[in-house]
């Protein structure tokens, strides 16, 4: 079963009621509650639903959460935002059934990055592209079906993410990226804060930084290197990318402390 990708924002109790939403075959090992919406079906996960015995299950949605307001001391989303029909409802349910939470989605870049056989990009089941920042504590989305090459960005993230894909497949790289650099995560407390972007929108550039879902892989990136403990995993990035890692440095070198 899966663990907190990050620490809570608030302190949780043993008699604490956490919910996992989405928990498909997965499910957290600290939730008291599971919620999945096609338990019947594998189609969107990546294996048979698992439900522990210690757990109680419910089939729902996301968007219509069956609890109580305030019924859960912390709700629990990986992996589910991004398939939602409706992300304002999505968020809404969240917030009305728990004050506290976690969300967590695929990095938006990966989206753009993994090529299909058919020639589409990302995961067919997923709806949403989805990136944040750290000191923003937000969430950006933008339908993955408005996006073009032309919508993304043309800020120096974005052209140099063109770059990198000219070198080699998202999935080579991928391998070589820590799980922080490889998902877009978000604590939250009371209030879950996002924009959605029209399908024509792209990025707004301010100092070094824009606001666009490359210059947020960047900002991920840019932690990798500065950790002194994945020192090894630059150096087998760097023996089999020698110019993905040197872009890499560079954007360390250049993204704001």
């Amino acid at each position: 079963m899966k663990k907190l990708a990050l620490k809570p924002p608030v302190p949780l109790r043993p008699n604490s009621k956490i919910l996992d939403i989405g928990s498909g075959n997965n499910p957290l090992d600290i939730a008291t509650h599971l919620l999945d919406l096609i338990p019947d079906s594998d189609r969107e996960r990546g294996g048979q639903i698992e439900i522990p015995k210690d757990k109680i299950f419910s089939e729902g949605s996301i968007e219509k959460i069956p609890f109580a307001d305030q019924f859960f001391d912390f709700v629990h989303a990986a992996h589910v935002l991004e398939h939602a029909d409706s992300i304002p409802n999505a968020i809404s349910e969240m917030m009305r059934v728990a004050p506290a939470g976690y969300i967590e989605t695929p990095q938006a870049v990966s989206e753009m990055g993994v090529l299909n056989v058919d020639g589409s990009k990302g995961w067919h089941f997923h709806r949403w592209l989805v990136w944040g920042f750290k000191d923003q504590k937000m969430l950006y989305l933008k339908a993955k079906d408005a996006v073009s090459d032309e919508s993304t960005c043309r800020c120096r993230w974005s052209q140099d993410f063109k770059r990198i894909m000219a070198i080699a497949p998202y999935q080579n790289i991928d391998a070589h990226l820590p799980y922080s650099a490889r998902m877009t995560q978000l604590n939250w407390v009371k209030t879950i804060r996002f924009e959605i972007w029209a399908s024509d929108q792209i990025g707004k550039t301010e100092g070094l930084r824009c606001n666009c879902m490359f210059a947020a892989f960047a900002e991920r990136v840019t932690d990798y290197f500065r950790d002194i403990f994945q020192i090894r995993r630059r150096m087998r990035l760097k023996k089999a990318y020698p110019e993905i890692h040197s872009i890499f440095m560079s954007w360390e070198a250049t993204w704001p402390k």
